[in-house]
């Protein structure tokens, strides 16, 4: 059986020097090869191609300007991205849809001249599609960010990012952006008044989650071998994966008393296992 044609076309060399990839037998040269500039310029195009249905790109639009546009810097950002959040959907799919907006309204547009003042113009769009202050904010930053990205790889001027951080944050009640709800906490009543239909299991790991106020995610992703059984007694429990962790920063959270309730009857799973979602050896058995 003949072997399926791959849908991303390769970045290859050309023995002139240059970086080209090819659409359907139609062949775009990218400029030197292996430069930031052209493998950016190979990320937007296949990004078009893959975006439009495997249709070819218009070549009359990308071979006319040799800048480097808006739409470039955001696919080699999305890549970066996709690449050190390998397995974690929601940081990807964040950048995916800010890249995609940006490239909506400026994607056309040399990198270089996107200043402060089309950044709050973003920013005023987005503010009308009814998002909360503090997504405004937080969108706004990453936006920042992903010039920032482009000037560590030398694809943007760096006075460009410089210009772009001059533009201030929005301030509580001094915008058309709405205030967040504040989150409160769950009241102990109805947390006591749901356990009870809910499965052994899961009152385990709510349990465990009320009783040491780790995040909901620490408590899922616990497995034996991240458990330090101390001599003093006390445990520590060291999650795999730490919202802090990459800033050096090793979170260690001590489980005593009543906690190890909680923990009892799924210790028996194999060191790697999932504390609460892996059959125990007797449930294998």
């Amino acid at each position: 059986m003949a072997r399926p044609k791959t849908k991303r076309p390769k970045y290859q060399y050309h023995e002139s020097g240059q970086a080209f990839v090819e659409f359907n037998g139609v062949r775009f040269y990218l400029g030197e090869y292996e430069t930031q500039k052209s493998i950016a310029k190979y990320h937007r195009l296949v990004t078009e191609y893959l975006e439009n249905g495997l249709q070819t790109p218009d070549s009359e639009t990308h071979l006319v300007d040799d800048s480097i546009k808006v739409s470039d810097l955001a696919a080699e950002y999305l890549e970066h991205v996709r690449t050190i959040h390998s397995g974690k959907s929601e940081p990807i799919r964040s950048a995916d849809a800010l890249c995609e907006l940006l490239c909506k309204h400026h994607g056309k547009e040399p990198a270089d001249k996107f200043g402060p003042r089309k950044l709050e113009s973003l920013r005023q769009g987005i503010i009308e599609t009814g998002n909360k202050r503090n997504t405004v904010n937080r969108k706004i930053r990453e936006v920042v960010r992903i010039f920032k990205f482009g000037v560590s790889m030398e694809l943007v001027e760096p006075a460009t990012w410089q210009k772009l951080t001059a533009l201030e944050s929005l301030k509580a009640n001094q915008s058309a952006a709405p205030e967040s709800e504040p989150v409160e906490p769950v009241s102990m009543a109805d947390i006591t008044a749901t356990t009870k239909h809910l499965s052994p299991v899961i009152r385990a790991m709510i349990a465990l989650h009320v009783l040491t106020g780790m995040r909901p995610s620490e408590v899922f992703r616990m497995r034996p071998c991240d458990i330090e059984k101390r001599p003093d007694g006390v445990w520590v429990y060291r999650p795999f994966i730490s919202k802090n962790e990459r800033h050096g920063h090793r979170r260690e959270i001590p489980i005593v008393g009543d906690n190890r309730i909680a923990l009892g009857p799924y210790l028996d799973r194999d060191r790697d296992c999932l504390l609460y979602t892996s059959p125990s050896p007797r449930d294998r058995g």
